[in-house]
């Protein structure tokens, strides 16, 4: 436990920091927005509590060597910033995780938990909420936007006049191109055009046509790995696919498409930033950028990034997220060291196995009727076996896939920082890097995020700024502590209206990243119909909160102990009084926490 006076000199730090807001840190703000980012990166793989590549893949040698392939330029950012490893998403899903930390507001004030609503429409005071990049920009910095950073819609092209694309808050946008599918190109084959959404070469059956089958769960089988000149698709299940694009020896490829790395659109973003960053000075111009798309007001020219001209440019990156598609390279090289035999999915099985068929530690009913979604895992095994023999085997290409999506990504992050460091802004301009939410990948038999385990919550986040100390920092925060933290790093107040951020600066920890904190996440979680629940963790213990589920139930685990969350002490609290203490400390705070939310109004 920490101590009162690491506490105390916390306060000071934090006194000290505030003082020395008037002068900033950092004149602007490249935002590095990675979706679905989990927490297999290589620096939370060798500094978290518990390396969670350590059951998947138990070879020590090549568990290293698959930590040093996958982020390496991540790794140098977060040996130059403060890097923190106990850092959570708000809400465990893009939509509602974005726009809690552009507007500074926790889900549980706003309700706010969907994908396909915009925002303002729907959230608790969303007319007036004044987003992190509409603030600087009335404060007169250029807010510029490229890629995903707010949420987009579903399978579509929204463009930035969608209203997800939240226009009001940038100056500059170049979003095309960013929804569901939208990180390949379309492409022309036997004279028709198709979309770079895998979903609609599906062959002969779509998945919609399993639905109303009722087989919502089934997995789409593709024999003999079927190409369709575009992708390498080996399977369809819900909204995953995995494989990757035909390599450069591909000749049907090489003669058709000609796909690359470099017509990927996170790549042409990335592009994007580097070409803003590095334009000529002067009065609004033409803006030179190879990459297509560009959208109108950027092919009529836009403004300068001129003397004094202070700017805030957020960088959406789509993978990691699925489909888990990467140009075939990314799978050569890491076939080098890591083979499909190397994954051991059966140690996560095992895991799985204590979780719901253990009496003594299986979940509550009210808790597995949420928790517990298995469809889609039980929908990979069954396919897997049914198709290749080998029960496991889908789940280990998907992870195989995964990684490669990992080291795609970080690639992105090289090209943004060599297009920084190549520009006049390098020494002045703070580096915020963040995953919007975790992602299971098949532990405790779920897949995507949509739960309120630490694998759908725990994310990336590095702070890199002048004056800042590099170090890590192992106190527990979240993602609505970047709004006031990015304000006390550019030497701005908060925003003078009604609003009232919900977030703590963490200057205190980039001033010295062994600074105490002593304040609890709160994570909230509803989607799909399903009524509103909550987690609290404070580093050392989880609270799970299922009330508006069946009333009464409560899953607790001990994260120092048990860090894959497999043991509820639940059920055992009367022989564990340090748990008994952990369960009625945290379950105080957060119903003091949920008096007069939003979130409980609307159950």
């Amino acid at each position: 436990m920490k101590s009162h006076l690491k506490f105390a000199w916390a306060l000071v730090l934090s006194a000290c920091c505030l003082a020395a807001a008037a002068k900033p840190a950092a004149e602007n703000v490249l935002f590095i927005i990675f979706d679905d980012m989990n927490d297999w990166v290589g620096y939370l793989s060798r500094e978290g509590r518990d390396n969670p590549l350590v059951p998947l893949i138990p070879d020590e040698a090549r568990r290293k060597a698959v930590i040093d392939w996958i982020t390496p330029n991540m790794d140098k950012l977060a040996s130059e910033g403060v890097a923190f490893t106990q850092a959570h998403a708000n809400f465990p899903l893009c939509g509602p995780s974005r726009a809690s930390f552009l507007s500074g507001k926790l889900p549980t004030s706003t309700a706010f938990f969907s994908n396909e609503q915009n925002f303002r429409e729907v959230a608790e005071g969303g007319s007036e909420i004044v987003t992190l990049p509409e603030y600087l920009k009335q404060q007169g910095f250029l807010s510029v936007e490229a890629g995903k950073v707010f949420h987009k819609q579903r399978g579509g092209q929204p463009g930035p006049s969608h209203p997800q694309s939240d226009p009001q808050s940038w100056s500059v946008q170049n979003v095309e191109w960013c929804g569901m599918w939208w990180n390949f190109p379309p492409v022309q084959e036997n004279g028709k055009h198709y979309s770079g959404n895998p979903w609609r070469y599906a062959p002969e059956t779509t998945f919609g046509e399993y639905q109303a089958k009722g087989e919502a769960a089934a997995v789409l089988p593709l024999k003999d790995r079927w190409h369709n000149g575009y992708f390498t698709i080996d399977y369809f299940a819900d909204n995953f696919c995995f494989g990757h694009l035909p390599g450069l020896d591909d000749e049907r490829y090489a003669r058709k498409n000609r796909l690359s790395e470099q017509q990927t659109f996170d790549y042409k973003h990335a592009a994007f930033v580097s070409a803003f960053l590095n334009q000529k000075v002067g009065k609004k111009q033409k803006f030179k950028y190879d990459a297509a798309p560009l959208t109108t007001d950027l092919r009529e020219g836009v403004p300068s990034l001129g003397k004094g001209q202070r700017f805030f440019m957020a960088a959406g990156m789509f993978l990691p997220h699925d489909p888990y598609i990467t140009p075939k390279s990314y799978h050569d090289e890491l076939s080098e060291f890591l083979s499909l035999d190397d994954i051991a999915t059966g140690n996560i099985d095992a895991l799985n196995a204590m979780m719901y068929e253990d009496e003594e530690w299986a979940l509550g009913r009210g808790a597995k009727s949420v928790a517990h979604v298995s469809q889609l895992h039980q929908g990979f095994v069954k396919a897997s076996k049914e198709n290749t023999g080998d029960a496991s085997r889908y789940w280990r290409e998907c992870v195989f896939s995964y990684l490669a999506c990992l080291k795609f990504a970080d690639d992105r992050l090289g090209q943004l920082m060599e297009g920084l460091e190549k520009s006049a802004f390098a020494d002045n301009t703070a580096i915020v890097l963040c995953g919007d939410n975790g992602l299971h990948l098949g532990s405790h038999e779920h897949w995507s995020k949509i739960s309120l385990w630490s694998e759908a919550t725990h994310v990336p986040l590095i702070i890199k700024a002048p004056g800042v100390n590099p170090g890590i920092c192992r106190e527990t925060v979240s993602l609505v502590d970047l709004y006031p933290t990015m304000l006390d790093l550019l030497g701005l107040d908060a925003p003078a209206n009604a609003q009232k951020l919900d977030g703590t600066s963490l200057m205190p920890q980039l001033a010295d990243a062994s600074a105490g904190r002593h304040e609890p996440v709160v994570i909230g979680y509803s989607t799909y119909g399903l009524p509103f629940c909550y987690a609290v963790d404070d580093g050392e213990w989880r609270l799970q909160d299922y009330r508006n589920v069946d009333g009464k139930t409560f899953v607790l685990y001990d994260l120092e102990n048990d860090p894959m969350e497999s043991i509820d002490l639940m059920p055992d609290l009367e022989k564990n009084p340090q748990a008994r203490a952990a369960y009625e400390r945290l379950r105080r705070y957060l119903d003091r926490h949920l008096v007069g939310k939003a979130s409980q109004k609307k159950q």
